[in-house]
């Protein structure tokens, strides 16, 4: 019997038959006038095409026209036996059953057709009031020489000295440290992205640095290093057009999120909430 029923819940058609189950009970959820009489179904244009969907999105391709009564008697059967189970509680206690119908829901309420699409205006003025989302942060770029306590010893400090005082202010290519997986010019980075490679003593000596000038030796996770700052940027406010996909993208999941709470408000004023005053308790264990 066991394992009939795991061969039954393996077949594609019974997948098929709960979501369509689903999409009916999300549906008579949201449109209740249509679905007042719990022993009548309507079938239209929008549940058939619902149909067709469900069934091109399980087989990869939509039904031939002679499946479709079929089709729609499986739609019906699997409408007629949720309803009836439903009406004698069966699901009342099944938690899986009641996460998929929530989650459906979920995915109901944020009709995205309803959401606008924000405008060029609408985005910049979203860019600057969620100015602190979007800020490029401080920004150093710099050259470093580095220096391996592991191949040098106790000669690593003496050394990078000693390289340093042969440097002084010259310009041109400098000359090459000791072997290194970081490389000798690091391009702008912020405070944190400097943290992860080198550490956080290392990047606030950076970022206290002057520029143009050799500077060090500065110890770092890894060792010594002798460093050259070559630019220096304050934190700024990226122009729209470099942004704007991200700004874009926000604004929609925003509104989205706005719509879906507003039809849930909706819903939600239809019901009567009462929660008993010892329902919840602070000494319970829920409380705790």
């Amino acid at each position: 019997m066991k394992g009939l029923l795991r061969r039954i819940a393996r077949e594609p058609l019974v997948h098929f038959l709960l979501l369509g189950a689903l999409i009916f009970a999300a549906n008579a959820i949201l449109h209740p006038a249509a679905r007042s009489d719990s022993h009548r179904i309507e079938i239209g244009k929008a549940d058939v095409e619902r149909i067709r969907a469900l069934y091109a999105q399980q087989w990869g391709a939509p039904p031939e026209p002679a499946d479709m009564p079929n089709l729609i008697d499986n739609y019906i059967r699997s409408e007629i036996l949720f309803r009836e189970g439903a009406s004698l509680g069966l699901g009342a206690d099944d938690s899986v059953l009641r996460n998929r119908i929530m989650q459906k829901m979920e995915f109901l309420l944020q009709d995205t057709s309803s959401v606008k699409e924000p405008t060029e205006t609408e985005m910049r003025k979203y860019l600057e009031a969620h100015a602190q989302t979007y800020e490029v942060p401080e920004q150093v770029a710099f050259t470093q020489i580095y220096f391996s306590p592991s191949l040098r010893g106790d000669r690593a400090e003496p050394d990078a000295h000693a390289m340093l005082a042969s440097l002084g202010a010259a310009g041109g290519p400098p000359p090459r440290g000791d072997p290194s997986m970081l490389p000798a010019d690091a391009g702008p980075q912020s405070r944190a992205e400097i943290e992860q490679d080198y550490g956080p003593e290392f990047a606030a000596s950076v970022f206290a640095l002057p520029l143009g000038s050799w500077q060090g030796p500065i110890r770092s996770a890894l060792g010594l290093h002798l460093v050259r700052v070559d630019s220096h940027s304050a934190p700024r406010l990226p122009a729209l057009p470099q942004v704007r996909n991200r700004v874009h993208d926000d604004m929609v999941a925003e509104r989205m999120r706005a719509a879906s709470d507003a039809a849930y408000a909706a819903i939600r004023a239809r019901y009567q909430i009462v929660v008993a005053p010892d329902a919840v308790s602070s000494g319970s264990t829920a409380a705790r």
